[in-house]
């Protein structure tokens, strides 16, 4: 990742993504739910009922700070 011109290197994906947007996501099942697949994510809610119109969302109910991840898909 660049941030003010200096490249930084993470680990992993995870690690990545929690610099970016300043919490950790379940990138190991994200793959799953963007597939249109019910993968289980500890502490995590997926709602795929709008996967076929090109929208998903899943809600953190466990430990940490509340979170909404909303993904609008474009397949133009």
């Amino acid at each position: 990742m660049r941030v003010n011109g200096d490249v930084q290197h993470y680990p992993s994906l995870n690690a990545l993504i929690g610099r970016a947007i300043g919490t950790e996501i379940p990138v190991d099942v994200l793959f799953a739910w963007l597939a249109g697949e019910m993968a289980v994510a500890d502490g995590w809610n997926p709602d795929l009922s709008q996967h076929a119109s090109g929208r998903i969302a899943a809600k953190r109910t466990g430990s940490g700070p509340a979170v909404e991840l909303r993904l609008v898909l474009d397949n133009e």
